[in-house]
């Protein structure tokens, strides 16, 4: 039987944690440097070059919620304030686990009347996105 993993990403500035974000796409990827030389004739040939990562997800707000505040990653993408980001896809057991530094490059508020306010967001990576290394 399939196990459902619930992902989530905690966004932290200075110490704090200041968003959950559940249900996070994360995109990895590497640019192609061509490496083609005339041995290879008439196919290409390239190398994974520089990576980078961003994730993309929907956010709602809570009014509830005073810690986890929405007006703070409005005002961190406002700002360019460099998050850290700690991606897991167990809440409970912490398996999974990813770390790096993000900026939220895109924060799109929907406000539907008399609905829940929500914000499509965009966190770009700053570095590496680091996996914890597997055990032998």
């Amino acid at each position: 039987m399939a196990k459902k993993h619930t992902s989530l990403c905690v966004l932290m500035l200075g110490g704090k944690e200041i968003a959950y974000i559940r249900d996070l796409n994360i995109k990895s990827t590497a640019a192609d440097v061509d490496t083609t030389t005339r041995a290879d004739g008439e196919w290409e040939n390239s190398e994974s070059g520089r990576q980078s990562w961003e994730g993309s997800s929907e956010v709602f707000e809570d009014d509830g919620d005073t810690v986890h505040s929405f007006s703070y990653l409005e005002n961190a993408k406002i700002n360019g304030t460099v998050l850290a980001a700690i991606f897991k896809s167990d809440r409970v057991s912490g398996s999974n686990t990813r770390t790096g530094f993000c900026q939220v490059r895109s924060f799109d508020i929907k406000e539907p009347h008399g609905g829940v306010r929500s914000a499509d967001i965009t966190l770009k990576g700053k570095g590496a996105l680091v996996v914890p290394a597997v055990p032998s």
